[in-house]
């Protein structure tokens, strides 16, 4: 997992990530502080992230952090976290405030 992002950090005018026709690399990717999303703060010209069809068990904390470090980011299409529909909501409405959609 860590090696995976340590990887793509590396990328750094990378400006739309999309693993969603790449099922198995995404579902590999864990995008939560905790397995190593922090490597990908280089990547500050991202401006989309799409890993639709995957399942992300987020937090909060995480959202928070993309925030404040990708701030060109403008769509993430991701499903944020399947285990609790409540938390993902929340995590949605947050990202839509700051002019981040889902769509």
């Amino acid at each position: 997992m860590r090696k995976s992002l340590e990887r793509l950090s590396r990328l750094h005018n990378l400006k739309q990530l999309d693993l969603s026709t790449r099922a198995f690399l995404a579902q590999s990717l864990d995008l939560r502080l905790e397995s190593g999303l922090e490597q990908l703060a280089t990547l500050i010209q991202r401006e989309e992230l799409n890993f639709s069809g995957t399942v992300q068990r987020m937090k909060m904390v995480d959202v928070e952090w993309m925030i404040g470090h990708w701030k060109n980011l403008k769509r993430l299409r991701v499903v944020l976290n399947m285990d609790d529909i409540t938390k993902c909501e929340k995590m949605l409405s947050r990202l839509y405030r700051k002019g981040i959609s889902n769509k």
